[in-house]
């Protein structure tokens, strides 16, 4: 359901004319969306994180087999970016309701 959400809003924001935060529109140097990079820096980015965060804890040699790791890993990644995509999504729907607000006054 998260998925689907976060799906629904990157892809409102890509139909809404005028709106690019995720530069879906923009393309690089290779003909890929800019915002597919962004996207994917997010979900390495939070797999690195999650490594890490599994290294440092104590009892994390022992507790997680390889291919558990591995799953857990790219489950919080994958979750990670969509929630992060979700929240900066709602931060910015509030943002331009409040600037929508102080300009109609």
């Amino acid at each position: 359901m998260l998925v689907f959400v976060s799906f629904l809003l990157v892809g409102l924001m890509y139909v809404f004319p005028g709106s690019d935060s995720y530069g879906l529109r923009n393309t690089d140097e290779f003909g890929f969306p800019i915002g597919f990079r962004a996207i994917f820096v997010r979900f390495v980015v939070i797999m690195m994180m999650s490594i890490f965060s599994w290294i440092l804890t104590k009892n994390g040699k022992y507790s997680q087999s390889l291919p558990k790791l591995i799953l857990l890993v790219i489950g919080n990644a994958i979750a990670g970016t969509f929630i992060t995509i979700v929240l900066e999504s709602i931060v910015a729907i509030i943002l331009l309701v409040v600037l929508v607000g102080f300009n109609l006054n």
